[in-house]
């Protein structure tokens, strides 16, 4: 093991209760991470219970939460201090991930032959875990199903200019990323207000909704909050949660689909709601997201506001609002609202210039008009 540390390190903290980042200062002492602002010490880490959601590379920026703060976040880019980490905590390291990640997976293919009970057992606790864990071919089969059922008889956007516009918006915002390779985004010719992830990457935006952003800063906050849950892997946890692991291997391997499972749209709609702490992480990866890339969140402010106008404002208790239906599985429009207003401001330019913004409006010009309302259904807003 190295000698102890004397330097400190800088880092960014995110406590899990608000979207806001703390400049830190981080200890890597003997036996626990310190985490302190000013004099203020934020957090007090031991080393068995560190996470990460990622594995842990010596010389490589760390990201790391702990059991008792599962949704706090530690971001620290001196590759240094990973290497200190990975001296105390070598449960963090890829080879480490790739055992217990093996043995997850083993654990849950048997699980999903087992009784009832065991399975029931199973998808109460650990959806979150399996959705992280399962392989790509598989998100990408699901995400293709789902897509096929909510866009079906829809165009894809395909103007040159406007997709031009469209990829360097999302270059943009995952450019920090991990992994930016991860999103795929697409416009269609939805005459809905919507955008939604799906399983394996895939990112739908409607029509509706870009012309009904009123500059480009509000489509690139909806859209980096849909990067969030396909960080978090909510499309993949929520199927997994709803249809069981059983169904699940059907969908996947012959003899049934989602579709039939859950009789087109209207299923799917259910299948596809997330639950308020989802969308609050997601909010949280937004901020976190436009932050990082120097795009204003008061876009992603007016966009929320137009929400409120056209279809009321509904807090969690109000379940007999007038608001756009599929908002219900959201935290209310006012409450993020306020949050994002209480945001310190970050320097900022426009996520796109003004030739890009009018590309992007018009990236479904050569798109047949749809109707007023897709059939079977609205799919669902997760905006």
């Amino acid at each position: 093991m190295r000698s102890e540390p004397s330097e400190t390190y800088q880092g960014r903290f995110y406590d899990g209760e608000s979207a806001v980042a703390h400049d830190v200062v981080v200890r890597c002492s003997t036996t626990v991470v310190v985490v302190s602002a000013g004099s203020d010490v934020l957090a007090t880490w031991n080393y068995p219970d560190l996470l990460s959601p990622d594995p842990l590379v010596a010389g490589r920026r760390a990201r790391l939460t702990h059991n008792t703060a599962p949704y706090a976040r530690l971001v620290v880019e001196d590759p240094a201090f990973s290497e200190c980490i990975l001296d105390r905590a070598p449960h963090l390291s890829s080879r480490a991930h790739r055992r217990r990640g093996l043995k997850i997976v083993l654990a849950c293919m048997l699980m999903a032959f087992a009784t009832v009970g065991a399975g029931y057992a199973f998808l109460t606790f650990a959806p979150s875990t399996f959705a992280k864990l399962m392989p790509d071919s598989w998100r990408h089969n699901l995400g293709e199903q789902v897509k096929q059922i909510l866009v079906r008889g829809k165009q894809v956007c395909t103007d040159d200019e406007g997709v031009a516009a469209l990829a360097a918006m999302a270059a943009r915002l995952s450019e920090k990323e991990d992994n930016p390779s991860q999103f795929k985004i697409y416009v269609y010719d939805l005459s809905i207000v919507n955008a939604f992830a799906l399983p394996g990457g895939s990112i739908v935006i409607s029509r509706q909704l870009v012309e009904a952003a009123s500059g480009a800063d509000g489509v690139a906050g909806v859209l980096a909050h849909e990067m969030g849950h396909v960080i978090e892997r909510d499309s993949e946890a929520q199927l997994v949660r709803s249809l069981g692991i059983s169904l699940l291997q059907q969908v996947l391997f012959g003899g049934s689909t989602i579709g039939d499972s859950f009789g087109g749209i209207a299923g799917v709609l259910t299948l596809m709601q997330y639950t308020r702490d989802a969308e609050r992480r997601a909010d949280g990866h937004a901020v976190r997201i436009l932050e990082a890339s120097g795009v204003s969140p008061n876009g992603l402010i007016s966009f929320f506001e137009y929400i409120q106008d056209k279809y009321g404002s509904k807090s969690e208790d109000d379940e007999k609002s007038d608001v756009f239906s599929l908002f219900s599985s959201h935290p209310g429009v006012k409450e993020r609202i306020g949050k994002l207003k209480q945001l310190e401001t970050w320097s900022a330019t426009p996520a796109l210039t003004e030739t890009q913004w009018t590309a992007l409006k018009s990236i479904c010009a050569s798109a047949p008009d749809t109707d007023k309302e897709t059939e079977g259904g609205s799919p669902p807003d997760e905006a």
